[in-house]
């Protein structure tokens, strides 16, 4: 009897010992977990492996009529050592399309040109807006996945009849953090325009931004006031900026424009060499 328990006992331990050696064996041979599905994350695709940038990263389809479209192109240019698959863009609203899109893959230092249109706002329900501004994130996606974005925007232009405001040029390099962008804008009255009108209030939407004060100033007809302007960037972290500007007239109508610009770390803005495109303006972004 003790002997066939003990046969026993040392029956099972064998066993046991053998099943812990195939699951080691399985363990050893075993291939390395597989990585998780879908293409590369918005934090991966801004790797050195994996560097897909938009230019502009802000596009200003500019000031088009009620009821129409503005028109503009977004470069999507692969940076990266790897080959990368595109094969779908999102927007933020309805209103924005990618002209003929289709899946393609770039190859690494090569680029594709994305027609992008947007449909313009229509006039406010006050009246008192002569600039709406509509606005929204176009994103470029890898495996379904979004792995960079661009803001697109559009404004209602203004009747020949109504005041305008018109900004300078966007600066075609990259601002460094801590510099100081000089800009400027101004505010048109048309000839047709009914006039003339008192500026009643000049604002901007951040702290950032020094403004004259020209409360009380007249502008009469076919006539123009400039508006000298300097951003701070020295709070400001890299990437696209935006500062709106308002205009408000003394009979309570609103003009408001965003000025846009791009801000680098100094390092990359002293090295960085690039050229803008027709329609770009760089950049927009409360400091």
């Amino acid at each position: 009897m003790f002997h066939t328990i003990e046969r026993t006992s040392i029956r099972r331990r064998l066993l046991a010992s053998a099943a812990g050696a195939v699951a080691l064996l399985a363990l050893a041979g075993a291939a390395p977990a597989a990585p998780p599905s879908g293409g590369p994350t918005l934090a991966e695709a801004t790797s050195p492996a994996f560097a897909l940038r938009l230019v502009p990263r802000a596009l200003d389809l500019g000031d088009v009529a009620a009821g129409t479209v503005g028109r503009g192109e977004v470069l999507v240019l692969n940076e990266g050592p790897e080959p990368i698959l595109i094969d779908g863009v999102q927007a933020g609203c309805g209103c924005t399309r990618v002209n003929g899109f289709a899946a393609f893959e770039l190859a690494p230092g090569e680029g594709r040109m994305l027609e992008v249109e947007m449909d313009a706002p229509n006039p406010g329900e006050d009246g008192l807006d002569l600039h709406a501004t509509k606005s929204t994130r176009l994103r470029i996606l890898s495996s379904g996945r979004p792995v960079a974005e661009a803001e697109v925007r559009v404004r209602r232009a203004a009747s020949a009849h109504e005041p305008r405001l018109v900004l300078d040029a966007a600066p075609a390099e990259p601002l460094p953090v801590g510099g100081v962008l000089a800009t400027r804008a101004w505010l048109v009255l048309p000839l047709g325009a009914e006039g003339p009108v008192e500026i009643g209030a000049l604002k901007a939407g951040c702290d950032c931004t020094t403004v004259p004060d020209l409360t009380g100033l007249t502008v009469a007809r076919a006539g123009v006031v400039e508006i000298p302007l300097a951003i701070d960037t020295a709070k400001a972290r890299p990437g696209v900026k935006r500062v709106t500007l308002r205009v408000v007239l003394h009979d309570g109508r609103r003009l408001e424009r965003e000025i846009a610009f791009e801000v680098a770390p100094a390092a990359m803005a002293a090295t960085r060499v690039r050229s803008a495109g027709p329609n770009e303006t760089l950049g927009a972004g409360g400091c």
